[in-house]
């Protein structure tokens, strides 16, 4: 018999849907991905959904950080900020970013990526532009706080999104793009800044009104352009060609198997709030946003501060 002719024309076996526990002794059904055809799939979702998460977070990031750069144009003075205010207007549209960000990923896994993320895109850019017409404080604090919610869910949905597509140990590392964004982010957004306050006030407004509508405008265009590319079902992703679309169909199969179903369990609550990695984790991330998001809002007022 013809061994490798026989591994050549193996088919994939998928008799149920329902949850197998492999750690059991009762053999359950077997699910075959090629491996060679996973991997050509997972290289184009890295060559047409990667660099559209980095874009999205970066765009997002400059939009959300860029409050800091407008503060030195003149933000406090044309609203009337005084004492501590601005300091509340980060504060609470932080409290958003956490409100909001588990709500954002149940709302990818439910409508899909193109929907959820394309709906985020559309209030966040909404917000941005709303930022160049503010007039008041509690004008500042709404749009503000809008703006972190319509944001909150990118990070984490884009994670979710990853992680139906790739394999735990690869998953990781298109994860860290955002981490990646971020820094790309506050690298460039002073420099931006810095162009748009050399125009000074143009058409009757303030130069920290023409950075949120110039973002407005890039946003809009850039990450409309990227939105296109989004898949709303990882299977049925348009850029990949039907073979490629059954090998993740099957894959999708082989993770139900795995994972089992998705609904929810109150027993993984307390699995995860007694992990002590999870609480490493979360003291990890908030350490590096404290670096990233704090001095992207306030090092440009500690700077000219400084004189």
């Amino acid at each position: 018999m013809d061994i490798g002719a026989s591994t050549e024309t193996k088919r994939p076996v998928v008799d149920t849907k329902d949850p197998v526990d492999y750690s059991s002794e009762v053999a359950g059904p077997v699910i075959y991905v090629d491996p060679v055809k996973e991997a050509a799939a997972r290289r184009k979702f890295d060559k047409y959904v990667v660099p559209v998460s980095v874009i999205f977070l970066v765009l997002s990031t400059l939009d959300r950080n860029n409050l800091g750069n407008a503060r030195v144009f003149g933000f406090d003075k044309d609203i009337g900020l005084k004492n501590g205010e601005f300091g509340n207007i980060n504060t609470l549209s932080s409290v958003c970013t956490i409100i909001f960000e588990v709500p954002w990923v149940l709302a990818v896994r439910r409508f899909g990526s193109k929907k959820a993320i394309g709906t985020a895109f559309v209030l966040w850019s909404a917000c941005t532009l709303g930022t160049a017409f503010i007039q008041t404080y509690g004008q500042a604090i709404a749009v503000r706080m809008l703006l972190n919610a319509a944001e909150a869910g990118l990070a984490q949905g884009f994670a979710f999104l990853f992680s139906t597509i790739y394999p735990r140990e690869l998953a990781g590392k298109r994860i860290m793009t955002t981490n990646l964004a971020q820094c790309i982010s506050g690298a460039f957004g002073g420099l931006f800044a810095y162009a748009i306050q050399t125009m000074g006030d143009r058409s009757g407004l303030a130069a920290w009104r023409w950075l949120f509508i110039i973002e407005f405008c890039i946003t809009v265009v850039v990450c409309g352009l990227g939105w296109l590319f989004l898949p709303n079902e990882v299977e049925t992703a348009w850029f990949l060609n039907a073979e490629e679309k059954e090998t993740m169909r099957l894959k999708k199969e082989r993770d139900f198997m795995l994972r089992g179903e998705e609904k929810f369990e109150r027993k993984w609550i307390k699995a995860a709030l007694t992990d002590p990695f999870v609480y490493l984790l979360g003291i990890a991330f908030f350490t590096s946003s404290v670096a990233i998001n704090g001095f992207g809002v306030f090092l440009p007022t500690i700077i000219a501060g400084l004189g």
